[in-house]
């Protein structure tokens, strides 16, 4: 698909002015078809939940919803997937962004050989809209986090391989202020990092795949910058 991993750059940790009032919760669907010979991603129902967080404090109620939503709960009240008609989206898994913004994303337990990367990044961003940003307007996407079950965020470099544990949420936050503001009509890929768990004699291989859809104003689509 579209952007080369090695044109992304990992996303870069969140300041203390930029915590997020907003929380969106995206279930990615595996959909095998063809007798097990197609593969396609999909969102749940082209819906996501969403959710205003408490002023008091956001990060204790993201969390609280997080660790609901890595149990297998929806934590957020579930709407249609905003697409404007009559707009090109560059991908079907396009998503529009106007605010600050947690987006975290479960891949479905239907298939439990899917998961997030056991190690890294679970997701990377176009060059220069992460961490490699130069301008602060330019830094659109960061930090990058992967949830086990039980709710525990973990860092890049915590291996669930070598653990015993399974992500199968992760999350980052994506500034669609700046996209609005200072790059209007454009769009920003990112890369989805996932592993494929095949076992043969008792013994797992892990297969990792890249999913690149994009997050952008006004409508998650148009030319990537």
């Amino acid at each position: 698909m579209g952007i080369n991993s090695r044109d992304h750059e990992p996303t870069a940790s969140i300041s203390d002015t930029e915590i997020p009032t907003i929380a969106i919760f995206v279930d990615v669907e595996i959909k095998i078809t063809g007798n097990g010979k197609k593969i396609e991603i999909i969102y749940r129902d082209n819906k996501y939940g969403r959710e205003k967080l408490r002023t008091d404090d956001p990060e204790l109620h993201f969390r609280e919803l997080l660790a609901s939503y890595a149990s297998g709960n929806d934590p957020a009240p579930r709407k249609k997937i905003d697409r404007p008609p009559g707009r090109k989206y560059r991908s079907s898994l396009s998503l529009r962004l106007e605010e600050l913004v947690y987006v975290a994303f479960r891949v479905s337990s239907k298939h439990d050989n899917w998961r997030f990367c056991h190690l890294d990044d679970p997701f990377t961003v176009q060059s220069g809209y992460g961490a490699d940003a130069t301008d602060d307007s330019n830094k659109i996407a960061f930090d990058a986090k992967r949830v086990l079950t039980d709710g525990t965020v973990v860092p890049d470099t915590y291996n669930t391989v070598e653990e015993g544990t399974v992500s199968r949420v992760a999350y980052f936050i994506v500034d669609g202020h700046k996209l609005k503001v200072h790059h209007e009509g454009k769009s920003i890929p990112f890369n989805i990092h996932l592993d494929i768990v095949s076992t043969e004699n008792n013994i797992d291989r892990f297969i990792p795949i890249i999913i690149d859809p994009d997050v952008g104003y006004p409508d998650g689509g148009g030319t990537p910058p």
